[in-house]
């Protein structure tokens, strides 16, 4: 999900602007609306200094939302009010910001069944639901799996203490057979394990252990 939203916010008009993303899972209910619209300090016990929100971070470009179903139902009320009148109310006060912020929010399950459970908020459901993208698991997209192995290889050689590898067309072809049930995710954490054990410029089938079983038991 991370990489269609990275790729919508690249191939829009402001590729050069602020790209911030929130995993709303990862923070607690007490504090994920701080982190979303800042607070002022003392607007709550530990606020020991004013914070910027990161929605006023990523004025002018992308703030992607991720799981953005855990958010709690007061801070949905909160991003609904945002998304219509597209001004930012720090918690505790402080003065109201504009911003232009062009929002992606992700979902591994159903909004509108979790807004007839009464979950999820109706109103900001109708306003996060201008363009939506259906996106299929990897094992049914198998097409997709070298390009996206390729540019992981090529991002990952990035890191530090990393080096540019290439990828033998047996093992590509090995990737688009396996099922990945972790997505994109567990392709790149393999591609991981791999670069840190390669032995020479390309890796290849021998470099994964669990492909190279499965390609021996066939």
């Amino acid at each position: 999900k991370a990489l269609v939203a990275a790729a919508i916010h690249y191939g829009g008009q402001r590729p050069r602007a602020p790209l911030i993303h929130v995993d709303c899972g990862h923070h607690s209910d007490a504090m994920i609306s701080p982190l979303l619209f800042g607070h002022e300090r003392g607007a709550f016990p530990g606020a020991f200094e004013r914070r910027v929100g990161e929605i006023v971070k990523a004025d002018g470009g992308t703030l992607i939302l991720d799981r953005i179903e855990r958010l709690p139902l007061d801070t949905q009320a909160a991003l609904a009010n945002l998304l219509e009148n597209g001004i930012v109310q720090p918690i505790g006060g402080g003065a109201p910001t504009p911003v232009d912020v062009r929002f992606v929010a992700c979902s591994t399950v159903s909004l509108r069944q979790r807004a007839r459970d009464g979950l999820f908020r109706e109103d900001l459901l109708a306003r996060i639901s201008v363009a939506e993208v259906a996106l299929p698991p990897l094992r049914d997209r198998r097409v997709d799996i070298p390009a996206l192995a390729r540019h992981l290889t090529s991002r990952i050689a990035t890191l530090p203490t990393m080096s540019n590898l290439s990828l033998s067309g047996e093992l590509l072809d090995a990737f688009a057979t396996w099922n990945w049930p972790g997505n994109v995710r567990e392709l790149n954490d393999a591609l991981i394990r791999a670069a840190c054990a390669a032995s020479g410029p390309q890796l290849s089938i021998e470099d994964f252990p669990g492909l190279a079983g499965e390609r021996a038991r066939s």
